[in-house]
């Protein structure tokens, strides 16, 4: 069984349909998401939509998910949260339909699931918090105290790729589908064959005209989500 490992799509969907047909082309079995559907880009309803209707999809919260979901019951954090990221929490509050909030709603934080006899457990942005980072530079020891009991601990959150083994226990963070923060409007997955324990980074530029449009026309004075995108270009 080979699966692919996503995580911080953040409605970009040029990217995130981009990494899907490839995924599709070379015949993974399952796709695991570790969180940020939502929050900086403005199509949050057509990336929810494509999660919601695979079978073969699992998918937790993340931060700025939980963020969006607090912010539709508080104005002020609502403002709070545009004043910050930007313009896409109104916007995904405009799209989304209830039935997307309400799936939203009952993303689990964390999933512990079995597939072809290993265990993976899934979290944001540690197995205790969606808001902590967890970077490859940090010791061995803080490394170690953020393993999981099962074979593939997955974390998203800081937009950076890395692997760490100890005693064959992984950690796995795949990086941004939607904001790379590494490598300019480049995306990074990975894919795991589960029989042969191999790892493989994948990485795919994604095109940006259409999303420094949007963020012309929505956010005209949010410089970081024009910087992020177009720093160091490739």
């Amino acid at each position: 069984m080979k699966i692919a490992i996503l995580s911080d799509i953040h409605a970009n969907i040029e990217a995130f349909e981009l990494v899907m047909k490839n995924i599709d082309k070379d015949g993974i079995d399952a796709i695991l998401i570790a969180g940020d559907l939502v929050g900086y880009y403005y199509h949050p309803d057509k990336v929810i939509n494509i999660c919601m209707s695979r079978d073969n999809i699992y998918c937790i919260r993340g931060n700025h998910d939980k963020n969006f979901l607090n912010a539709l019951k508080d104005e002020k954090l609502m403002t709070k949260l545009i004043s910050k990221y930007g313009s896409s929490y109104r916007i995904t509050q405009k799209k989304l339909s209830d039935n997307q909030i309400y799936w939203l709603q009952n993303l689990p934080p964390k999933i512990e699931i079995e597939l072809d006899n290993k265990m993976i457990t899934m979290a944001h942005g540690s197995i205790k918090s969606e808001v902590e980072y967890v970077y490859p530079n940090q010791t061995n020891i803080d490394l170690i105290k953020h393993l999981s009991n099962s074979m593939y601990t997955i974390l998203g959150h800081t937009h950076h790729p890395f692997t760490w083994n100890n005693k064959d226990r992984w950690l796995i963070n795949p990086g941004s589908v939607g904001q790379p923060r590494d490598q300019s409007a480049v995306s990074s997955y990975f894919y795991l064959d589960l029989k042969s324990n191999v790892l493989e980074h994948k990485k795919i530029k994604f095109p940006i005209e259409n999303i420094l449009s949007e963020i012309s026309e929505f956010d005209p004075e949010n410089e970081y989500l024009h910087k992020v995108l177009t720093r160091n270009p490739q």
